[in-house]
């Protein structure tokens, strides 16, 4: 008789630092029922990976999910898999990480769930060749990725019915292939199609072999599975159809097929992801082109034949792709390096201890890319991020000093790329000053809150975008259920009016040169003309005292000709409390022709979104509200707070004399699983002052304070 062993994986997850509500929500609707069908089909088997992020919170709002899971391990239903305990890129985090965050997952499934692994779920299948013998080292006998990593190595379809063994000096572990077109099957084709693949790759050769290895959330989370999956019964059939055909289709785990049956033999993968994350962390012309090319093959017949051999990009792409990924994942890095600095005796290493657990939580993957799902559009995910990074920093200064933390000054290379960085530091606050990039902040942290309030995204073009004029309506619905990967929807209506592409990074303290004529609108839309270059020139600092103090000249554009500029910028924190003081100096080389406008540019999130009100204070008295939602220009603007209740605390920046005040929210067009939405990334603020013509020297401060929120 023809038979083939059939493994089904499935991985759970929700990234650190996602809303309670929306892992309440995947809870009833997605990870509890699937144990729950599991549990009616004994004949079934499942090797499960759940996150140990997701555990944490399951542990703290549903241990009964975990005793669900200790049940199904007893019964020997559920293999379970081990990985980063908070899910990151294993390749691009330390050695000592990837080793540590595994056995400490491994340690959990042991203790709480009385399971010791021997395999590991890789997450994003995100594989580099290196990762071998990190995974040894960790315990790890067997891990799966996708069968594009083994096609394009040049293994075949027909080779893929196995496993392999990999190495990296002398460390070897096995490697299984996820199916894609399984896939791309389940949940979404009936349970016969899938029958049918599995038909035809069994053989009465023993050990042939087909994997299923995804998403877990796609059994009830991702939009219309629930329905599919328990309300129409897709899972409880599927599990049916593979007890009734046990004879010939053998459901097992991984480690019950590596105790029957012998390695394939060597593979040396590339490195690799699925296909979706190969072609997604390419930049816009480049992902158009793959598409493009893909569908050429496809046209010709020519698709199923040659597409081994098309690649797309590779994970860390996206941070080229996206500067605020990269600053934010060396900042991670950063703080690591702070923590391994921090010494390893008394309190010291009990806070380096805590410390560590923080920077694995600012590891999770899930904010540092973009594809199909948020991700790194996402605000909160960020904020999770930087909050895990600032705690990490703070447990260890803060042992480290006592408890007391005085002011300091450090000049350093923050994100690697042989530049230093300037770090403004006191017990309340931290700036992070870039002089190559504009001599901008480009990250303030509120160290009481947990919070960097320079934590905008650019708005960019994205391949998607392109889609939005043949997308479904808002609400428009299918009685088929597709994958997401299929399926593009969008949230409103009129998505397109706010495609506008940013020039720069949305940081603080960018120095704009403007015509007089330059409008708000303009300035929302990135379609203003630039007069000088300072906003992307590098600037010479030098340290003082109270902090550090910035400078550049270059000529900036007049009729009938140009004239040089010098600005100089010194920042300060104060000792006394949290603020930042901003003091410009602008000398041009001889009186200007005509008139100009300067506008340096702030960008900031605030923790609760666009729902926040503010209030500009005029001065020549008087008040007006501001709304972070809405686009608005104050005359005479003296002071502009922002207050948030529910965090407890406000913002206040103090321009002096300006002209005028522009602000606008920062709104990005993203997909999600669910279709595409508008993302509130944060606000723009730029005061503006008019310079006159015959104008050469000028001198003007900045003054941004954090406060305790006033009473309402």
């Amino acid at each position: 008789m023809k038979t083939i062993s059939f493994i089904f994986c499935v991985h759970n997850h929700q990234p650190v630092g996602n809303f309670d509500s929306v892992i309440e929500s995947g809870y009833r609707s997605g990870y509890l029922p699937f144990l729950r069908v599991l549990a009616r089909h004994p004949g079934v088997k499942v090797a499960l990976h759940v996150s140990g992020a997701l555990l944490e919170w399951m542990e703290g709002r549903h241990p009964e999910y975990l005793e669900e899971i200790r049940a199904l391990v007893a019964r020997g239903q559920l293999e379970l898999m081990t990985g980063g305990f908070y899910e990151p890129i294993l390749p691009a985090i330390p050695d000592e990480d990837k080793i540590g965050q595994t056995t400490k997952l491994s340690a959990f499934l042991k203790e709480r769930l009385g399971f010791q692994p021997k395999g590991l779920w890789l997450a994003e299948r995100v594989w580099e060749p290196s990762l071998a013998s990190s995974l040894a080292r960790a315990g790890v006998e067997y891990t799966v990725v996708d069968d594009s990593h083994f096609k394009s190595a040049g293994l075949t379809e027909g080779e893929l019915l196995g496993c392999y063994l990999t190495e990296d000096q002398g460390s070897a572990v096995k490697v299984f292939s996820g199916s894609k077109r399984l896939r791309y099957l389940i949940p979404f084709a009936g349970p016969e199609e899938t029958m049918e693949l599995l038909r035809e790759n069994a053989s009465e050769e023993p050990g042939r072999l087909l994997v299923f290895a995804d998403d877990g959330e796609k059994f009830g989370i991702w939009p219309g599975t629930e329905r599919l999956c328990y309300q129409e019964g897709w899972l409880e059939s599927f599990f049916e159809t593979l007890e009734k055909n046990s004879e010939w289709v053998k459901s097992v785990t991984f480690s019950e097929y590596t105790s029957e049956h012998r390695p394939l033999g060597w593979v040396f993968l590339p490195t690799a992801s699925y296909a979706e994350m190969m072609e997604w962390c390419l930049p816009v012309g480049a992902q158009l082109k793959y598409k493009e090319f893909l569908n050429s093959l496809e046209q010709r017949g020519e698709l199923a034949e040659y597409e081994s051999f098309v690649k797309g990009g590779f994970w860390r792409n996206f941070f080229s792709r996206y500067p605020e990924s990269n600053w934010m994942y060396k900042r991670m890095l950063f703080a690591r390096r702070r923590v391994s600095a921090s010494g390893s005796q008394g309190s010291s290493a009990e806070a380096a201890k805590e410390a560590l657990n923080e920077i694995w939580r600012a590891q999770c993957n899930c904010a540092y890319w973009h594809g199909v799902f948020g991700g790194l559009y996402l605000p909160h995910l960020r904020e999770a991020i930087y909050r895990h990074i600032i705690r990490a920093e703070r447990k260890v200064k803060e042992a480290g000093a006592g408890g007391q933390v005085s002011l300091s000054i450090e000049r350093t290379d923050v994100n690697g790329d042989g530049a230093n960085e300037v770090v403004l530091s006191s017990d309340k606050m931290a700036c992070f000053v870039s002089p190559l990039e504009g001599g901008a902040l480009v990250e303030m942290d509120h160290l009481g809150l947990e919070v960097n309030l320079v934590n905008t995204l650019a708005r960019r073009e994205e391949a998607y975008h392109a889609q939005l004029k043949h997308v479904g309506n808002p609400g428009s619905s299918s009685d088929r259920v597709v994958s997401i990967h299929d399926a593009v929807t969008s949230k409103e209506e009129k998505l397109e009016e706010l495609l506008f592409y940013d020039r720069l990074k949305r940081v603080c303290l960018l120095d704009h040169l403007l015509p007089p004529s330059t409008s708000l609108e303009q300035m929302q839309r990135a379609q203003f003309d630039e007069l000088g270059g300072f906003v992307q020139a590098p600037y010479n600092e030098r340290l003082d005292e109270g902090g550090v103090v910035l400078s550049c000249s270059g000529p900036v554009r007049f009729r009938p000709g140009p004239v040089a500029l010098t600005i100089e910028k010194s920042l300060s924190l104060s000792r006394a409390d949290a603020s930042l003081l901003v003091t410009y100096s602008l000398a041009f080389e001889e009186s200007i022709p005509s008139a100009l406008l300067f506008a340096p540019e702030l960008n900031f999130l605030f923790p609760s979104g666009s729902r926040l009100e503010g209030t500009v204070k005029r001065g020549s008295g008087g008040k007006s509200v501001l709304k972070l939602a809405s686009a608005a220009e104050f005359s005479e603007p003296g002071e502009l707070r922002v207050q948030d209740d529910h965090f407890k605390f406000a913002m206040v920046v103090s321009a002096e004399n300006a002209t005028k005040l522009w602000h606008y929210p920062v709104e990005t067009v993203s997909l999600s699983e669910a279709g595409l939405e508008r993302i509130h990334q944060g606000t723009c603020m730029i005061p503006v002052w008019s310079l006159s013509s015959g104008s050469q020297k000028l001198r003007f401060t900045i003054l941004i304070r954090l406060a305790d929120a006033a009473p309402t």
